[in-house]
C-alpha cells in the first residue's frame, strides 16, 4: 500500500419521514451486514462520523439502523463529538472534557 495515496469516501445519508437527514454508522460487521450484506466497511471513529455529519449538514448520526439496538445522536451532541469533546461524570453531575493534541 502507498501511504501517500488517499481515497475519497462518501457518507451514506438516510432521510426520515420528516425530511431530516442522518449519517449512518455501524458498531461492527454484524450490524453492517444486517443493513447491507454487500457493503464494504470503512473503519472510523465516532469523532470522524460526527465531523462528517456536520460537514454534510445532517441532523443526526444513526448507529446500527438495522438493529439489534439502534442509537440516534442528535443536536448539540454531534458538534461536541466533532470537536473531540466527551461527557464525563463529575461529583455533582456531568461536564464536558475537551481532548487536545493528537
Amino acid at each position: 500500500p502507498n501511504p501517500d495515496r488517499h481515497a475519497e469516501m462518501s457518507a451514506v445519508l438516510m432521510t426520515s419521514a420528516s425530511g431530516a437527514s442522518g449519517v449512518i454508522a455501524f458498531t461492527g460487521l454484524d450490524a453492517l451486514r444486517a443493513f447491507d450484506p454487500g457493503a464494504r466497511p470503512v473503519p472510523c471513529t465516532l469523532d470522524e462520523v460526527a465531523v462528517t455529519a456536520v460537514e454534510a449538514g445532517a441532523a443526526a448520526v444513526v448507529i446500527d439502523v438495522a438493529g439489534p439496538g439502534m442509537l440516534i445522536i442528535e443536536g448539540e451532541l454531534i458538534g461536541a463529538l466533532a470537536a473531540k469533546q466527551r461527557r464525563v461524570r463529575l461529583e455533582d453531575g456531568w461536564g464536558w472534557l475537551s481532548i487536545t493534541g493528537s
